[in-house]
């Protein structure tokens, strides 16, 4: 009788449980998954979990969500080994994590196992898999870690939540909100095709299509990737000004989400750049290639576009090609070759925006070859009086680099003028946090911040702001920024 009585009670306890996991509350579902995970009855709290993780709509809840599942997990030694061989031996097959991973979450009650993996899911699983690498995992799982520890249940967690979320960003829309999605984009390129390219009144049509929403939500990359899928359409049409537009479009995306429909960026890109294109439409190529390529390296960088590009007679082309490079050359075997070609732009370019982009391509840039690494200072160096400031900051901040003893008092010389340049302010704050030799001396220190301070007082962010970059309110932040890291 009494053990009648425990088993009714035990089922009534799972079953609430069960009708909490499902609350429209993501506070009592984020409670009840942890409740969950420590029940007598693991078989049907993995089963439960598993389901969870394929229904929360909150990606808050859903961390809770496979915090509990990795808890339940950790608590039979032998599902706990096999996960934890799942993430070590995949490491370096994003498709091979995400078919094993939905396979066991299936075994224990969850969804099907993935039969289709696209591209975008498996870009998106090979970063996760990288950094997940960073953070200690190796082919031999987590390498002095011993399970049962805090540190051990931390990291398995992370690799849990990490790898799920990928499979539940990888879901499509339905095809009702893929449709509405495609005209929506459609509606927006209408609205922006009579402006400009590269205007102000375009962005201000555009951005919203890129910009990253104020909730996350599982749906964002699908709709991202409609949204690409339409820019590459406006590529393909073969007329000019859809042609620009479908770059400036591009150029928003990639900007915010690369990685997604990486593959037939990349293809649109090789073709276009194949062909002659007008001055706007071949920067955004570059631009491009340079945003795709900073995220996540490209296998055959396109550097002899680039090269070739340097002498483009547009300097819009130009300047975009000069930036790239600092992205593209570092590594390549024509790293010189990229060195020499942003030395010629810093030194002859007639035209200051380039020789500006070339200023900061040769001060990013992080070469194999110290020789090249010395070309590129010694340019900058010659270029320390510049009559244009933003190559003058570029050239500062590349003496405090390398330690120049001169740095720090032309630090302060630029600052006391009647009014700076904003490009100075992150130099600032890159030289207050500098803790190698020679550190910034105490009597630079205090009179930089006197001078910052006083530029502060005086209205200096609201005086010449830029309507993009940087306006009122960040020229604001850059001083805070040099303050506060002079104060630290």
């Amino acid at each position: 009788m009494f053990s009648r009585r425990r088993a009714q009670k035990r089922q009534e306890l799972l079953l609430t449980l069960s009708e909490r996991l499902r609350s429209p509350d993501s506070t009592v579902r984020e409670k009840a998954s942890a409740e969950v995970a420590q029940t007598r009855d693991l078989e049907w709290a993995l089963r439960e979990l598993a389901q969870a993780l394929d229904h929360e709509p909150s990606l808050d809840a859903f961390v809770a969500a496979t915090g509990a599942f990795s808890d339940a997990l950790c608590r039979d030694e032998a599902l706990r080994g096999r996960a934890v061989r799942v993430f070590a031996r995949n490491l370096d097959d994003p498709e091979g994590v995400l078919r094993e991973w939905t396979a066991l979450v299936a075994e224990l009650g969850g969804a099907p196992a993935l039969e289709v993996i696209d591209a975008d899911l498996r870009h998106d699983a090979r970063l996760r898999l990288e950094a997940l690498r960073k953070q200690g995992w190796t082919p031999e799982g987590l390498p002095g870690v011993q399970p049962g520890t805090f540190i051990f249940e931390l990291q398995f967690g992370i690799a849990v939540s990490a790898i799920h979320a990928a499979v539940r960003r990888g879901s499509p829309l339905s095809e009702e909100d893929a449709r509405l999605t495609r005209v929506e984009a459609r509606a927006v390129f209408k609205q922006a095709l009579p402006h400009p390219r590269g205007s102000t009144e375009s962005a201000d049509q555009l951005m919203p299509l890129a910009a990253l929403p104020d909730e996350d939500s599982w749906s964002d990359r699908a709709r991202t990737g409609l949204r690409v899928d339409e820019a590459l359409s406006l590529c393909g049409s073969g007329e000019e000004d859809l042609v620009a537009l479908g770059m400036e479009v591009l150029g928003c995306l990639v900007t915010l989400h690369d990685g997604i429909r990486r593959d037939r960026v990349r293809e649109t890109l090789d073709d276009l750049a194949s062909r002659e294109q007008e001055p706007f439409t071949l920067g955004e190529i570059l631009d491009c290639y340079s945003l795709m390529h900073a995220e996540f390296p490209l296998p055959d960088p396109p550097l002899d576009l680039f090269l070739d590009k340097v002498r483009h007679p547009a300097a819009q082309v130009r300047s975009s090609a000069a930036l790239g490079l600092s992205h593209l050359a570092p590594g390549h075997p024509k790293e010189a070759s990229a060195v020499d070609a942003l030395v010629r732009l810093l030194d002859e370019d007639v035209d200051d925006e380039v020789r500006q982009c070339a200023a900061g391509a040769l001060h990013r840039g992080e070469y194999s070859s110290q020789d090249n690494a010395s070309a590129a200072s010694s340019a900058l160096a010659r270029h320390a009086d510049s009559a244009v400031p933003a190559i003058r900051a570029q050239s500062l901040a590349d003496r405090l680099g390398q330690g120049a003893p001169d740095a720090f008092p032309r630090l302060l010389t630029e600052l006391e003028l009647p009014d700076p340049h904003w490009r100075f302010m992150p130099v600032v704050a890159l030289a207050a946090t500098r803790t190698s030799d020679p550190r910034m001396p105490r009597p630079i220190r205090t009179a930089l911040i006197k001078r910052v301070a006083h530029l502060q007082k005086t209205g200096w962010a609201d005086r010449h702001a830029d309507p993009v970059y940087p306006d009122a309110q960040d020229r604001a932040e850059l001083l805070e920024d040099a303050l506060t890291n002079l104060r630290a």
